[in-house]
């Protein structure tokens, strides 16, 4: 599954939201892991925006703020590489990614596409 989702970043009540968004994904995929189920691999992709991370309230403690890290990609919906992945992963997150990605393996110059917005 892949969301693209177009956020202002200069809106913090936005960016509040979108982080709850990502929280909640990622509780989801979480508890599929724990209970050793199959869910394939979720991405998610915040064109234009630049920076390194996106915050809001925590889902599970509304009184705490989550920080969550944002990797940056040029271009609206083209393709990041793996060299990009790279640049911003270590070896344990892009391994992590790779077997996601159901053991898809990418070689240097190989690029994943990103998801395209739907025409309205």
């Amino acid at each position: 599954m892949l969301l693209r989702v177009a956020v202002d970043e200069e809106d913090q009540e936005a960016c509040g939201v979108v982080c709850q968004l990502l929280q909640c994904v990622y509780l989801v995929t979480a508890e599929f892991e724990e209970n050793e189920e199959e869910y394939g691999c979720v991405g998610a992709f915040l064109p234009g925006f630049t920076n390194s991370t996106i915050s809001g309230q925590s889902v599970e403690d509304p009184e705490e703020m989550v920080e969550l890290p944002v990797i940056p990609f040029e271009g609206e919906g083209e393709e990041i590489s793996l060299e990009d992945l790279k640049a911003h992963l270590d070896e344990d997150q892009l391994a992590e990614l790779m077997g996601k990605l159901g053991g898809l393996e990418l070689d240097e110059g190989v690029s994943i596409p990103l998801p395209k917005p739907k025409k309205k």
